[in-house]
């Protein structure tokens, strides 16, 4: 079975369980988008999925599955807040931590020697900075993918 038609079953799935009208809803498929994962628009009910991320990990089930559950998620809430974490661990997978062997589809990581925050990048990070405490002990990381 193809990743595509796998990532499909799974997000009709556990869509039907956060949203009561799922046949309306739209899942598509870019190479072209710079998000991690994907990208959910609740009110236009559609889900773009990030193919070339998608691809990286068609072997590994447990990521498609952490995956679609955090973009169904995001169809009732639109943040990272409580309320849509503890909707993720009801649907089966607490999306704070990534499965084992998951691969990140990015250009740049940055991750903070002082408080160990890390955020991916798509394009040269502008400032030195962490976000988090301000320090400028950071380690830069840059990816293989294209």
């Amino acid at each position: 079975m193809n990743y595509r038609d796998i990532v499909m079953d799974l997000t009709l799935k556990y869509a039907g369980r956060v949203i009561e009208d799922c046949e309306n809803l739209k899942v598509k498929f870019s190479k072209s988008m710079k998000y991690p994962n994907g990208k959910c628009y609740p009110y236009r009910k559609v889900i773009i999925y990030n193919d070339r991320y998608l691809a990286l990990n068609k072997n590994n089930m447990e990521a498609l599955k952490y995956t679609v559950i955090e973009e169904c998620a995001h169809l009732k809430f639109h943040t990272h807040s409580k309320e849509f974490y503890d909707l993720c661990i009801e649907l089966g997978y607490d999306v704070r931590t990534p499965p084992d062997g998951i691969l990140f589809y990015w250009k740049y990581y940055r991750k903070c020697n002082n408080c160990g925050n890390g955020k991916y990048y798509y394009h040269e990070p502008r400032k030195l900075v962490c976000n988090s405490c301000g320090s400028s002990y950071i380690q830069w990381i840059e990816s293989d993918f294209e």
